[in-house]
């Protein structure tokens, strides 16, 4: 890919620091090998994660979009923004998810990554409903500056064991497998939801980022039911991440397939509807999990929790 589908902010005045380095605004630029690949040098440094996957698989589409400062070809300080619609009772909400926010070591302290914040804000603030993004401890002094507020959520779980002779056959789904993609892929695209209070349509675009990077061990397929389920044992919970289904969703027989004799509690990652579940909720340990979640605008969490596969 060329660098002539990479887009440019050349400042009017180019920012100086120190007068020695002169950077540049760079924004969507996924098809340019070079800062792309510079890109993905900086989360690893970070973060520990990679892009470059999603990519090569064809999976990162628009929706997801990188505003980055670059020191002549390297990328040292970046603001993402995800592009959500939220599904509600109510309707269809706009909003905007910030995240991959950044900064390489030698170019700390010089204000990029709030300049990249006013930035994004000012581009977007007209047209998506609120903002929202999630922080570790060690920054959850940073967004407030900038008009965030921290949500608690919640998280749903079940203490009951369901035992019966009506369960399904999964078998795992292999990411490096280019047919059980486009197995994950039919069923995203085509997917019901699992709460009509809140959740994420059009979201296959994250969704695909979970399966290659975090949970390709965790991808279970039913054939005869186009269900896919990721969930994990860790110790005696079981870890339901997210349910992909194309048709109405029967956790009963779900956790009838997968419950381990040793699992004392189950715990859903997403919000779900159920009437035949003992469903019970709990404030989420932002602490514990360093996960803390800031809203600027009007989005309301009371009552719900956030679904760990639309989280960038």
């Amino acid at each position: 890919m060329g660098n002539n589908e990479t887009k440019i902010i050349k400042l009017t005045r180019k920012l100086l620091i120190g007068g020695k380095m002169k950077l540049e605004l760079v924004y969507d630029y996924k098809n340019n090998d070079l800062l792309r690949k510079s890109f993905n040098e900086l989360c690893m440094q970070v973060f520990g994660i990679s892009f470059e996957r999603w990519y090569q698989k064809g999976l990162w589409k628009d929706n997801y979009i990188c505003y980055s400062y670059k020191d002549g070809d390297q990328i040292i300080a970046n603001v993402s923004v995800t592009k959500m619609k939220l599904k509600t009772a109510k309707g269809v909400r706009k909003l905007l998810q910030i995240g991959t926010v950044m900064t390489a070591e030698n170019y700390r302290e010089q204000g990029l990554a709030r300049k990249l914040m006013d930035y994004v804000t000012k581009k977007y603030e007209d047209e998506y409903e609120a903002f929202y993004l999630f922080a570790n401890q060690s920054v959850v002094d940073f967004y407030p500056k900038f008009g965030y507020k921290e949500v608690d959520r919640l998280q749903f779980f079940t203490k009951e064991k369901v035992e019966s002779d009506l369960t399904y056959n999964f078998r795992k789904l292999d990411m490096n497998d280019n047919d059980d993609l486009r197995i994950l892929a039919k069923i995203a695209e085509n997917r019901i939801a699992t709460s009509n209070k809140f959740f994420f349509e059009a979201n296959e675009e994250i969704l695909y980022w979970y399966c290659l990077e975090i949970f390709k061990d965790n991808i279970y397929y039913n054939k005869d039911e186009e269900l896919i389920v990721l969930y994990a044992l860790a110790g005696d919970v079981l870890n339901i991440y997210d349910v992909i289904s194309t048709k109405a969703i029967n956790y009963k027989k779900i956790l009838a397939s997968i419950q381990e004799d040793a699992v004392k509690e189950t715990v859903f990652h997403f919000n779900l509807e159920v009437e035949d579940l003992s469903i019970q909720s709990r404030g989420f340990d932002a602490l514990k999990e360093d996960d803390h979640m800031f809203i600027k605008g009007k989005l309301n969490m009371e009552g719900l929790t956030y679904p760990i596969t639309s989280h960038t």
